[in-house]
């Protein structure tokens, strides 16, 4: 019989238990070594460029993945993807003393330490080992094909060769220029705008009032492939077409796992499959891939991420989850950095996660309960810190401005947001599925859609006497959301016809028809897109067919101006004061003032009061005598400008001003 003793319990002739503290002292101890193993392993080969290129974004997707979420494959997805997109800007946030390494490289170690540690640290570490496979289904290849797509019809961006190419295409749409600005800067700097000292020339800098949680999204992804040196201007424009590029696919592919991982959906491929493939073609070919190719790629990655908010939220059992109000709040905070407009929707669409008010759904453990208020305050922090950032802002109502954007398919946003008002209600009688509270909720997300719309309209009409920038961008952000949000109130509709045999052929046919309409939505697939600069307008095909179409026809003949990717290849000329380039040629390849901002961005310089140099430059002719013109204007504002211009075409513009202005005009 056994006998308790002061050393163990004995529990065989000559044998004793060992003590439970010896036992977990050693677990700990195997832990940490094994932990900062891994880690060691992944900063070594990160240090010596093992794990720079595909390597490195091999790793981090293995990585992700590996993060024990969710037993199911897509659900993992979905929540890992929701905290990275809203907590990962923050180490950009401040200055991080990683000497050289780069905050993507300590990342991704720690990630690998703190697994192999937590696999290390159980009584079975190869219980825990399975634990961080997910479980796969069929519905689970879905967001894989979604990559595959988005590879496909995003390949200019991806595969683009030369710098002046990359100008070329991105010169296409105007905010490319911006964009790349506030992610060169983040590159160049390690920090956000809002957080760099003042430039030397006096004043803010250009996108200090500007939230830029998409553009440290897509450095981080750059600092994953091509490591955390920067590369000349010529390779960070090459990194950034493909950085961005990779972000968009990647939130189209986690909106689709989130959705087929719905309980209502995990059993189903063949309702999952047209739900998937429409929500695929609202960002890869219809009116996401329209603001994408309009350079709105943030605003593209705020409409995703509150439709995975309502993701995040139907099928949430409780309220008090630290995990799934860790992701929750991330992409709410991610809406906030991206397009923060855009709050109107998200707001109601993260409150559905209060139904129903049952006293059951808030129970939970002290401990779970203090990580969320933990989760909340650093939340709220974020957001107020986006709010004091906006709030810098130098104009007075910034909502009527004006700008250029495809303007938004009226009778589709009419109707999809009209559907997804309706359909919401219908599901008070059209399922009895534990989410039908949370479902019927949504219906809030497309009203407070149209309310905003009605608001922008009569705001902007009041002061322009027209609809513009702002209210055409959040009505097609509406469609956007409110198709999105469709696929989602239709996974929890019908049976699964699986259990009739002799319904699984027939069932299968209609879900691939029906999945082939899905991709026809926005445009015919097939239709030729005539050549010119027009085509757009001139072709039934879908936005996104257009926009690649367009991007090899900038690849393969590039506008002149893109030659300013090579010519500032060594950065800014050393000049006292602020540089305005001159892009003097004698057509209308780019507009001039675009040519400025884009030397503005590639060279680390745009600051408020370039900015205003260059909204300066306004042309009534192409000749020489009109670029003296406006030479003369923007040389007159201040002394400390410069005008830089081609070295063949100095000679002429310096003849045409006077001796002391002329001084003031440099070559690149």
């Amino acid at each position: 019989m056994a006998t308790v003793t002061g050393a163990g319990a004995t529990v065989g002739p000559g044998t004793a238990a060992p003590d439970g503290a010896a036992v977990r002292r050693r677990r700990w101890v195997r832990a940490v070594l094994v932990g900062l193993a891994a880690g060691g392993v992944v900063l070594g080969a990160r240090a010596t460029g093992l794990l720079i290129g595909g390597p490195g974004l091999l790793l981090t997707v293995v990585l992700v993945l590996l993060i024990p979420t969710s037993r199911e494959f897509s659900r993992r997805v979905l929540l890992v993807g929701c905290v990275l997109v809203g907590w990962l800007p923050v180490l950009w946030w401040a200055p991080m003393p990683f000497a050289g390494l780069g905050r993507m490289t300590v990342a991704l170690a720690a990630t690998a330490a703190l697994l192999a540690a937590w696999v290390a640290a159980a009584p079975q570490p190869a219980r825990r080992l399975r634990a961080l496979v997910p479980r796969f289904r069929v519905v689970d290849a879905y967001p894989v094909l979604v990559v595959g797509a988005g590879a496909v019809l995003l390949a200019p961006w991806l595969t683009v060769k030369t710098p002046v190419q990359s100008l070329g295409m991105l010169m296409l749409s105007w905010d490319n220029s911006a964009h790349f600005g506030m992610f060169h800067m983040i590159r160049t700097t390690g920090v956000t705008a809002d957080v760099l000292p003042p430039p030397a020339t006096g004043g803010p800098w250009q996108f200090a009032s500007y939230p830029q949680g998409f553009h440290t999204l897509v450095a981080a992804l750059v600092e994953v492939f091509d490591g955390p040196q920067v590369a000349s201007v010529g390779g960070e424009l090459l990194s950034y077409t493909r950085g961005a590029a990779l972000l968009v696919v990647a939130a189209t592919a986690m909106l689709v796992a989130g959705l087929v991982a719905l309980p209502s959906l995990r059993r189903r491929p063949l309702l999952a499959l047209p739900l998937a493939t429409l929500v695929a073609a609202v960002f890869l070919l219809g009116p996401a891939s329209s603001a994408f190719y309009d350079g709105f790629g943030n605003y593209v990655l705020a409409c995703a991420l509150v439709v995975a908010i309502a993701l995040v939220v139907v099928p949430a059992a409780r309220v008090l989850s630290p995990l799934h109000l860790l992701a929750l709040a991330g992409a709410v905070v991610g809406v906030a950095q991206g397009w923060a407009l855009l709050g109107v929707l998200a707001a109601p669409a993260a409150l559905t996660a209060l139904l129903p008010l049952r006293r059951g759904r808030w129970r939970t453990r002290p401990v779970r309960l203090l990580a969320c208020a933990v989760v909340l305050v650093a939340a709220g922090a974020c957001l107020a810190r986006t709010v004091v950032v906006l709030a810098t802002v130098g104009v007075p109502n910034p909502l009527v401005l004006t700008g250029g954007l495809s303007q938004p398919n009226l009778g589709l946003a009419i109707g999809a947001a009209a559907a997804a008002i309706v359909v919401p209600i219908g599901m008070r009688w059209w399922t009895r599925r534990p989410e039908r509270p949370r479902l019927v909720a949504l219906v809030a997300v497309p009203v407070a859609g149209v309310l905003c719309s009605v608001v922008l309209v009569v705001m902007q009409v009041a002061a322009t006497g027209s609809v513009s920038y702002y209210g055409y961008k959040f009505m097609t952000a509406v469609e956007i959301v409110a198709l999105c949000l469709l696929a989602v109130l239709g996974a929890h509709l019908g049976r699964r016809v699986t259990r009739r045999r002799w319904l699984v052929a027939p069932a299968a046919l209609l879900s691939l028809v029906v999945a082939a309409a899905a991709t026809q939505a926005f445009g015919w697939t097939f239709a030729q897109i005539p050549p010119g600069p027009t085509a757009g307008l001139e072709t039934a095909a879908p936005a996104g067919l257009v926009s690649r179409e367009m991007e090899y026809r900038l690849i393969d003949s590039p506008p002149t101006t893109a030659d300013l990717a090579e010519r500032v290849g060594g950065g800014a000329p050393d000049l006292p004061g602020i540089v305005v380039y001159l892009d003097v040629t004698d057509g209308y390849p780019v507009d001039p003032m675009m040519a400025a901002q884009w030397y503005f961005a590639l060279t680390g310089t745009w600051t408020a009061e370039g900015n205003a140099l260059a909204s300066e430059i306004t042309l009534h002719g192409r000749a020489m005598q009109d670029w003296a013109t406006v030479a003369t204007r923007i040389l007159r504002a201040r002394t400390d400008v410069w005008i830089a211009v081609r070295p063949q075409e100095a000679p002429a513009l310096r003849a045409l001003l006077p001796t002391r202005l002329a001084a003031r005009v440099t070559t690149l």
